[in-house]
């Protein structure tokens, strides 16, 4: 990608990174986007706000997230080439959002030990969902059959997201 030099942004830490996102707006095509946040609340805002953003420089963007979390407010269908899914699991809410994970996030915060603090940081990653609800999504065939029917340009992933989906979604 060719960058331009624009004197507003000279001596700007990062302006570059901000630059690579405006300029793909400048381009002639406009791409396909899938954006899959993992099933925590604050995820799901943050890849719905991008997916706007997104929208915004001219591509069309479809968020896939879970029954369980939050619909953004600012999500709406009144945003022309934007899509917000939402595809069925088992739990009832976000992982994050359980008072269990409240309670050990404050326990996490008031540690002094670190190999403790670590440990508390491993036990919490294996409790994540991420597998679950990734076999759930590649299991709704409808959905699935959206995914590979629209012919996504790519795909951004939550990191928390299950490994299957990594190698799944397109």
């Amino acid at each position: 990608m060719i960058k331009r030099h624009d004197a507003k942004c000279a001596g700007v830490n990062g302006c570059w990174r901000h630059m690579d996102v405006y300029l793909a707006a400048d381009m002639c095509y406009a791409y396909k986007i899938l954006l899959v946040p993992s099933s925590i609340n604050s995820h799901v805002r943050l890849f719905s706000r991008l997916s706007i953003d997104l929208t915004n420089l001219g591509h069309s963007t479809t968020v896939l997230a879970t029954s369980n979390s939050r619909v953004p407010e600012f999500a709406s269908d009144s945003v022309e080439n934007f899509t917000y899914i939402q595809y069925p699991v088992a739990q009832p809410m976000p992982f994050a959002n359980t008072p269990d994970v409240s309670e050990k996030m404050v326990e996490l915060t008031t540690t002094t030990f670190l190999f403790r603090h670590v440990k508390m940081i491993e036990e919490l990653c294996e409790e994540l969902y991420g597998e679950q609800d990734c076999t759930r999504l590649l299991d709704n065939v409808e959905v699935m059959q959206m995914v590979r029917g629209t012919e996504f340009d790519f795909a951004i992933m939550d990191l928390f997201s299950g490994i299957a989906c990594y190698y799944t979604i397109p």
